[in-house]
């Protein structure tokens, strides 16, 4: 999948830093969709960036003169400022330059030879241009990007842009005249409707928001939250299924006893918890791991060998018990399910 930006989208996030900007650059990193920028767009969203920067300092100086020209000591109110517009630039030019590096986006250059075709677009007035004044930097835009395209037999093309006036028909589509260039691209006019209409990027959307979380939450070192989940969520699951298995040996077995004597398992507790891999599928993670516990026990002798009927408590034990298990849970920690399997004794 094939997405172009308008500089439009990135005026006021730069950095691509807003929900949806941030979703797109982390499927190109994950290799999922291509990014492309027109070398047009590149250079007006630094300029427009320098642009703003420096009317907001100019706000910022106005506002600090009528300050001083309130205060008792005009010399002793400064103004601080930690970084200057210059600083600021080059935190976004060394951002892009990063993007382009490693492909996350890939900068489209514009030919002069779209200049014939510019002119003559100028001249009959076709699209994108109109009376807007904007419009010889969208036909350049957007014929490079329909070159570039075509060039390198690009399919499922998508152009992000809010300049629904030059790029947009009567029935919310690209226009007519521009779908004559190229029919393989689709309009969309913000990366939220993107989105929304593209269900296939919604299921990769929603791993990449647990893929996200996951990582914030430095899931799989957890281990006192995967342990209380399943302690409040399966705690009964778990320990009926250790007193099953248990069932098929004896004391003796247990315990190296010279006779067998009947035993009760009365509590578990947990030892350690160790995460071995994690999927994500739809909205569930997936994780699998290993549980080592301590399952306790009650040993009582027969009140004689004929009859197989406890009398009394001669003592205790405990034996360690490991066992693989798969824990579903959801974002936020909530719990759908818990599986054991391969229970054994660690001698």
């Amino acid at each position: 999948m094939n997405i172009f930006l308008d500089s439009n989208i990135l005026y006021k996030d730069p950095f691509l830093k807003s929900i949806h900007n941030d979703i797109l650059v982390n499927l190109a990193w994950l290799g999922e969709i291509k990014l492309y920028m027109s070398e047009v767009v590149y250079e007006e969203v630094i300029n427009n960036y320098k642009k703003q920067l420096n009317e907001i300092y100019h706000s910022i100086n106005l506002e600090h003169n009528k300050i001083k020209t309130l205060v008792a000591n005009k010399y002793e109110e400064q103004l601080y400022i930690d970084k200057s517009v210059e600083v600021h630039c080059n935190a976004l030019l060394s951002f892009y330059n990063n993007m382009f590096f490693h492909n996350v986006i890939r900068l489209v250059r514009y030919s002069n030879d779209l200049l014939p075709e510019l002119v003559n677009r100028s001249i009959k007035r076709e699209k994108p241009f109109s009376n807007n004044k904007q419009e010889f930097r969208d036909a350049i835009i957007w014929l490079s990007y329909v070159s570039y395209a075509k060039e390198n037999l690009l399919e499922e093309c998508h152009l992000i842009t809010n300049n629904k006036h030059d790029f947009q028909g009567d029935n919310g589509e690209l226009h007519d005249d521009l779908k004559k260039d190229a029919e393989t691209f689709k309009l969309y006019n913000s990366t939220k409707q993107f989105f929304s209409l593209n269900k296939k990027l919604i299921t990769i959307q929603k791993s990449m928001e647990l893929q996200n979380w996951i990582q914030d939450e430095n899931l799989t070192e957890r281990y006192d939250m995967l342990q209380d989940l399943i302690e409040e969520n399966a705690l009964n699951s778990l320990f009926n299924s250790c007193s099953m298995f248990l069932e098929r040996y004896t004391s003796k077995d247990l315990f190296s006893d010279d006779k067998e004597e009947p035993f009760e398992t009365t509590d578990i507790t947990f030892d350690t918890i160790e995460v071995t891999n994690y999927d994500i599928i739809d909205d569930s993670i997936i994780i699998n791991g290993v549980l080592s516990l301590f399952i306790h026990i009650d040993l009582y002798e027969f009140e004689s060998y004929f009859l197989n009927e406890p009398k009394t408590l001669t003592g205790h034990g405990t034996i360690k018990l490991k066992t693989s298990f798969t824990l579903d849970i959801g974002k936020g920690y909530k719990f759908n399910n818990f599986d054991l399997d391969d229970i054994s004794i660690i001698s």
